[in-house]
């Protein structure tokens, strides 16, 4: 029994811990500097601690809910919440560094 559960926390380990695909698309009907910017901003978050990168990708690139997000994680909402709230504030202040002001993003 402890051997089953043991194999069954890992493969619901490595199945939350599987990141998205490298080839994310920009915006359609972006011109270039647009692009870059969005090629930066995809950059900023893959460099981002995988708590908030993974909720970020999850929220901003995919769109998918709260709800959805904390089933995939096995996390609760308000856990997701927090999260997001706290990456997208390291990802602000990292944009402010380089330069981008919040409307450049939306964030």
């Amino acid at each position: 029994i402890i051997v089953k559960r043991t194999a069954l926390d890992l493969l619901k380990q490595e199945k939350r811990l599987t990141s998205l695909e490298d080839g994310w698309d920009p915006p359609a009907g972006s011109g270039p500097e647009t692009e870059t910017a969005y090629h930066r901003l995809v950059e900023l978050i893959r460099s981002m601690p995988d708590t908030y990168r993974e909720v970020l990708e999850l929220r901003c690139v995919l769109e998918w809910s709260n709800k959805d997000i904390a089933r995939r994680l096995s996390l609760s909402e308000n856990a997701v919440a927090v999260r997001l709230m706290r990456g997208k504030a390291l990802l602000q202040n990292k944009l402010e560094q380089e330069g981008y002001g919040r409307e450049g993003f939306g964030i």
